[in-house]
């Protein structure tokens, strides 16, 4: 069975921010709050920066 390489930080960094950006930063969805938006721009954007970095560092 061959073992797949598992993705790089950055990858996994890149999904979470997609998903959590679908999930809570949308004005159009029902029950919007700007606090929920601008948390999930801000930790997403956390986490890339984050990823980025570790890349750099390696």
């Amino acid at each position: 069975m061959d073992n797949p390489t598992p993705p790089s930080t950055l990858t996994t960094a890149v999904h979470v921010a997609q998903q959590m950006l679908g999930a809570y930063g949308s004005s159009s969805r029902d029950g919007f709050d700007y606090a929920e938006a601008y948390g999930a721009l801000r930790e997403s954007l956390r986490i890339l920066l984050r990823a980025v970095e570790a890349g750099e560092n390696a």
